[in-house]
C-alpha cells in the first residue's frame, strides 16, 4: 500500500497535493524553478535536451503511477520479482538521495506549497534501466519531470476507484494529509489528481474492487507486454 510520508512521532500518512485556483490557491505560485534555471542558463542546451526527449526511444522501465493506497509499492515488489528487475521506490531510492535527509525532513524544510517542486526538480536527476519503479502519488503533478519520467519507460497507471482508496485510507488510520486546507475534502483531493494521471499513462489497469495485489501485477505484466511489443522495446 501507499506510504507516501509517515512521522514516527504521530499516526499520520502524508499525501503532497496541489490543486485547482479554486481548492488550491497556492497553485499558481509554482516556479518550476529548477527547469527554468536550466533553461535560462543554457537556452541552446535546454532546446537539444526537449528535443532528444521527444524523438528518444523509450526506456525498458516498468513505471507504476496512481493514487495514494493504490498500491505502487506492493505491487512494484511483485512485479520485480515475476521480471527479475530491480526495484526502485522513488521516496526511499530516489528522492531521499539527492537531498540527503528523509522525504519528511523535506517537507518540514520547504513547506507543503513549495513540496511538490522539490520533489520534480530531484526526479529530474532520476535514470535507471531495466527496474520496475514506483512513483509517488504527487510525481505526475509536475509536468516537466513527468515527461522525463514517461521517457524511462512505460508508465502504467494502477486505477482505483476512489471510493476505495478512501477506505485503504481509512484503514491506514490517515487523519490529515498536507494541502488539505480547512474545507477541502480528501475526495476533492484525489479527483484533483485524476487529471494528471489520465495525462500521463500508457497503459491503465483497471483495479477491481476485490482484486488481490498478485492479480493486478499479472493485469500489468499482460497490458505492458503488449505495449512494448506494439513499441519494439525488448
Amino acid at each position: 500500500m501507499s506510504k507516501d510520508v509517515c512521522f514516527p512521532s504521530c499516526r499520520l500518512v502524508v499525501f503532497r497535493a496541489i490543486s485547482s485556483n479554486t481548492l488550491f490557491p497556492w497553485v499558481n505560485r509554482r516556479s518550476h524553478a529548477c527547469f527554468e534555471e536550466r533553461k535560462e542558463k543554457n537556452p541552446r542546451s535546454f532546446s537539444n535536451y526537449q528535443d532528444r526527449l521527444s524523438k528518444q526511444k523509450k526506456g525498458d522501465n516498468v513505471i507504476l503511477m496512481g493514487s495514494p493506497g493504490a498500491g505502487k509499492t506492493s505491487i512494484g515488489r511483485i512485479l520485480g520479482g515475476q521480471l527479475g528487475r530491480k526495484v526502485i521506490d522513488v521516496d526511499d531510492d530516489v528522492l531521499e538521495n539527492v537531498w540527503g535527509m528523509t522525504v519528511a525532513e523535506k517537507l518540514s524544510q520547504v513547506g507543503s506549497d513549495l513540496f511538490v517542486e522539490a520533489e520534480g526538480c530531484a526526479l529530474l536527476q532520476f535514470s535507471s534501466d531495466n527496474a520496475v519503479v514506483s512513483l509517488s502519488g504527487s510525481n505526475p503533478m509536475h509536468k516537466e519531470a513527468m515527461d522525463h519520467v514517461k521517457s524511462l519507460g512505460i508508465v502504467v497507471y494502477l486505477d482505483v476507484e476512489d471510493d476505495e482508496i478512501l477506505n485503504r485510507l481509512a484503514a491506514m488510520k490517515v487523519n490529515r494529509i498536507v494541502g488539505q486546507n480547512e474545507g477541502i475534502s480528501m475526495s476533492e483531493i484525489l479527483q484533483y489528481r485524476k487529471q494528471f494521471y489520465e495525462s500521463s499513462y500508457d497503459v491503465r489497469v483497471v483495479c477491481a474492487r476485490g482484486d488481490s495485489i498478485e492479480e493486478i501485477a499479472n493485469k500489468t505484466v499482460k497490458k505492458a507486454a503488449r505495449v512494448n511489443t506494439s513499441q519494439g522495446i525488448h
